[in-house]
């Protein structure tokens, strides 16, 4: 089976939830046996090295980049009035990177042609006529309904407005590009399921979840507090920290004056300045010993889509997580066994008060989130039953 997966965004290394989901699903499917060309952007918001780096890649992995700007501006974003397209969208859209996939279908056959989300799904309309590969979208969530959830924190009138109208544009471009699609292979049964109310179409889907490989459970007895860890250029966790230090930390500190927190995530340590009590690291390359030496997760999520990738792996490794409903989506985890869900300032703060202050409580969720994922998200099976969907669309949908 030869893959071709189009991103807009460079996955290795792995450095954020993206980036991680998108290379559980790259490799797993090179352990299936697929052999996999990556063509990636690599924007300046997100660079990375061009090339693979270190040893631990397949052999049946190839992977290529492409430098593009995809830097939002204010010209831009107002030259764009005069377009019926999106500016979520045109950013996207870069001669370069059109190139270099004309080239690379033109060098190479594939059987499927995976674009990562429905912003490198632009680029279905130039890969069709050149290709009799099958044109799949991965949906790691519906784009456009992020941003209408994103509309209701708005205060400015005329950055409300103008959002309005790009999602809008966003929501029918999002819909016509999943149309012309063969086959979608949406990260949760929510995203199934909104995708089959949004498009009334008989298109195939098979939901393929991130799986995450269990390593260990936490074993040591951790002697901090409180752990966060997601990218802060992600507006969900921006806003949903923004919630937590306005609202609840300076409750946690009334209560509890030793208590601490650490941050960790892309631009993490900017955002906490003047943030008393706190420690943020902005990259590091195992989580493992934070995750050790902590005692809760907090992922304080208001909205979004998709799945929480960075709460998945907290629970894998063992750590008891204070969440939202928003936060759980995607997941199932069961509020009050595997996780504790908690909407309310009043709920959440109690949520980690009772988890700080009750050892065998914290031990009985540790447990509890460890065991359920090993069963509800192990890598080799999700990869397994995603690699022969694959095989069977190859040999129904194309014939």
């Amino acid at each position: 089976m030869q893959l071709l997966i189009i991103t807009h965004k460079a996955v290795f290394p792995v450095d954020d939830g993206h980036s991680f989901a998108m290379a559980q699903g790259i490799l797993g499917l090179c352990a299936c046996g697929a052999k996999v060309h990556v063509l990636a952007m690599n924007t300046h918001k997100h660079q990375k090295p061009t090339e693979l780096q270190h040893n631990p890649y397949p052999g049946n992995l190839t992977y290529e980049t492409h430098s593009v700007n995809t830097t939002p501006g204010v010209l831009s974003a107002l030259l764009n009035l005069c377009s019926a397209e999106s500016y979520f969208v045109s950013r996207f859209r870069h001669i370069v990177f059109q190139n270099a996939i004309i080239a690379r279908l033109k060098l190479q056959h594939f059987d499927i042609i995976q674009f990562e989300g429905i912003f490198p799904a632009l680029y279905i309309n130039i890969v069709k006529p050149l290709s009799k590969a099958l044109c799949i979208i991965r949906t790691h969530n519906i784009e456009f309904q992020i941003w209408e959830e994103r509309q209701q924190w708005l205060t400015n009138s005329i950055k409300s407005w103008y959002f309005k109208l790009q999602t809008a544009r966003l929501k029918r471009y999002e819909i016509h590009q999943l149309q012309k699609a063969d086959a979608w292979v949406p990260i949760s049964k929510e995203d199934a399921a909104a995708l089959k109310r949004l498009i009334k179409t008989d298109t195939p889907l098979h939901v393929a979840p991130t799986g995450i490989e269990i390593k260990h459970r936490k074993k040591q007895q951790a002697y901090k507090d409180l752990l966060f860890v997601g990218s802060l250029d992600w507006e969900p966790n921006r806003m949903g920290l923004n919630w937590f230090f306005l609202k609840i930390w300076p409750l946690l500190c009334q209560t509890h004056p030793a208590i601490q927190i650490t941050l960790i995530g892309r631009g993490a340590q900017n955002y906490a300045k003047g943030i008393l009590q706190c420690t943020a690291v902005d990259f590091v390359p195992d989580l493992n010993p934070y995750y050790e030496t902590h005692q809760v997760v907090i992922i304080p999520i208001l909205h979004g889509g998709g799945m929480r990738i960075k709460l998945l792996e907290a629970m894998a490794f063992g750590m008891p997580v204070v969440t939202t409903t928003k936060g759980n989506q995607g997941l199932h985890a069961l509020a009050g066994q595997h996780v504790c869900v908690a909407d309310t300032e009043s709920d959440f703060l109690n949520a980690i008060v009772l988890l700080l202050t009750q050892p065998p409580l914290r031990q009985q969720f540790e447990k509890a989130a460890h065991d359920w994922v090993q069963k509800e998200f192990n890598q080799t099976q999700i990869m397994q039953g995603w690699f022969s969907q694959y095989q069977h669309w190859i040999n129904t949908l194309c014939s």
